[in-house]
């Protein structure tokens, strides 16, 4: 990496002018430049340029868990009220190995004490949007969020301790108001295409579509049919209610005649394997901490179970 010759950063924020620090290597720049016309330096500007990710991971820890190219401007325009704009673009943004596609986030003050915030995922068989605005005077928010889809696939490196084979998309168009301790949520989310294999049974899921729909604090499950490996279908039917984000309380009913609850010995971790073939009607009823569950499981015949302890 080069410096420029003449740079300087003043580090008192009431006298920074003349601030310019550049530094570059190849097409790859980083710079901080501080206004030449009053004594504080505002605007103070950073931006870089086709900087590589990897060129500040690889100082920290292992440069492929995420990879991509930077391009972004930051602008300063006063600290009291503050007042900046931002404007971030990742190409090729690449996590543990799975390509997400170009990640464009974008922020600014509006009115003393507002933001307003512009986020979008594109690429990759991604279509995601985000736009809206928090006020810290009020602590409340006001975003849209459109899925069109949101591929599930590249997430699959987030869950993959319990998950395999992750595919589909999510689909959705939800609006989020109120406080973040206690949002109001109005629209739909949607799985579509959706397969996995859930590794501790060794159970390949298939959900061709299922959704979730938000009435505020109300949240009612539409359409949830799962299916196994054989096409055999089971259902999930009810709703919701979330006070907060920690107080979510649940009370749904599982029912199938006849489901692959745990398939062959796939994975080390997998605790159960078979196959082994149930019945079910389930009545389920909880929180995040704690589920009562009543009703019947009927083993069927034709299973065959192996518990690894």
């Amino acid at each position: 990496w080069q410096v420029n010759p003449d740079n300087r950063v003043y580090l008192n924020p009431k006298k920074m002018q003349g601030s310019n620090l550049i530094l570059s290597q190849g097409t790859e720049s980083i710079s901080i430049r501080a206004s030449e016309e009053v004594l504080s330096g505002l605007p103070l500007t950073a931006e870089m340029h086709d900087f590589q990710l990897e060129s500040l991971t690889g100082m920290l820890f292992d440069s492929t868990i995420i990879t991509g190219m930077v391009n972004g401007k930051f602008s300063l325009a006063n600290y009291s009220p503050l007042s900046f704009t931002s404007d971030l673009r990742i190409d090729t943004l690449t996590f543990l190995g799975s390509r997400h596609g170009n990640l464009h986030a974008a922020a600014k003050t509006a009115d003393e004490g507002k933001y307003e915030i512009d986020i979008s995922l594109q690429g990759e068989g991604n279509d995601f949007n985000g736009n809206g605005s928090y006020n810290t005077a009020s602590a409340e928010m006001d975003f849209r969020v459109v899925m069109n889809p949101l591929n599930l696939k590249p997430m699959a490196s987030f869950v993959s301790t319990y998950v395999d084979s992750l595919s589909g998309g999510l689909r959705g168009d939800l609006s989020i108001k109120g406080s973040f301790k206690e949002p109001l949520i109005n629209g739909t989310l949607r799985l579509d295409s959706t397969y996995l294999i859930v590794k501790q049974t060794g159970t390949p899921l298939h959900i061709p579509s299922a959704g979730l729909r938000f009435e505020e604090q109300k949240i009612f499950f539409e359409g949830m049919t799962l299916f196994d490996s054989a096409g055999r279908p089971a259902t999930i039917t009810g709703n919701g209610h979330a006070e907060n984000l920690t107080d979510i309380q649940y009370q749904l009913k599982l029912q199938t005649d006849k489901f692959l609850l745990s398939g062959k010995k796939r994975y080390e971790e997998q605790l159960v394997s078979g196959p082994l073939y149930a019945g079910m009607e389930l009545n389920i009823k909880g929180d995040l901490t704690e589920a009562n569950i009543r009703g019947s499981v009927r083993i069927l015949d034709s299973s065959l179970i192996t518990y690894t302890y």
